[in-house]
């Protein structure tokens, strides 16, 4: 994760799960910051070992639905591989397919939230804004 992240996402209160609302100057650097304000709800520590990347693409019917679908790739990858994610870099993106690079190291640490998933519940997708409600 870039540090300048926390500067583009926050986190806001909603019953019994969690809701992030991210900025960015284009649609792509919105879903970095995204994926960065995930990454630091779930870990506190710090990731370990050799750093690795991982090229991914995702595919929607439509742009909310991409947002959502690039959410659960990412919960996927951290309960099934057990990684600490450390970036997203967005390599080619349209209101359908999204392609990114996940950087990630060892997770020294279990995630502090079991996520089950991103949800269409309040979900709001703009070129320079997203809010999406997690549920725990």
């Amino acid at each position: 994760m870039i540090d300048s992240d926390r500067d583009h996402y926050t986190l806001l209160e909603h019953t019994a799960d969690v809701k992030i609302r991210a900025r960015g100057d284009s649609f792509a650097l919105t879903l970095r910051h995204l994926a960065g304000g995930l990454f630091d709800i779930l870990y506190d520590a710090a990731p370990a070992g050799e750093k690795n990347r991982r090229t991914l693409s995702v595919e929607a019917w439509d742009r909310a639905s991409l947002v959502v679908n690039f959410l659960n790739e990412l919960l996927y990858w951290i309960e099934e591989e057990l990684i600490h994610p450390t970036a997203v870099n967005v390599l080619a993106v349209s209101d359908r397919g999204l392609t990114f690079i996940l950087e990630w190291q060892e997770a020294q640490t279990p995630p502090a939230y079991e996520i089950k998933a991103a949800t269409y519940h309040d979900l709001v997708v703009e070129d320079h804004l997203i809010e999406v409600v997690f549920d725990l």
